[in-house]
């Protein structure tokens, strides 16, 4: 499996959009050589603090060779995991935050 991974992330990724009349707004296909995605909801791509999951994935085409939750774990890493480390952060800062204020306000 790591040799396939290996492969696809050595190749070439794009992404393009197409209109949603249903949910107004773009609605984004990201493609890479062996499959194709995109979110469940379109609204997702609107969101600035949502940390992808492959629950939030729609896989379109898999040539991988690779189950479908293995090509969404691939996705998540190839497509969204920097950005990911930077939510989870941010989230975490705010979420500390918000305790912080309670517990003074408890006080």
């Amino acid at each position: 499996m790591k040799e396939k991974l290996q492969k696809l992330n050595d190749q070439a990724y794009w992404l393009e959009f197409t209109w949603n009349h249903d949910h107004d707004c773009a609605d984004g296909i990201y493609h890479a050589p062996t499959y194709s995605f995109k979110f469940k909801d379109p609204a997702i791509q609107k969101t600035t603090w949502t940390v992808i999951r492959p629950s939030h994935l729609k896989v379109l085409r898999n040539d991988s060779g690779l189950s479908a939750a293995d090509v969404k774990n691939l996705i998540i890493v190839d497509w969204f995991e920097q950005e990911n480390l930077v939510r989870r952060h941010h989230n975490n800062l705010k979420a500390q935050e918000r305790r912080a204020k309670r517990k003074l306000e408890v006080n």
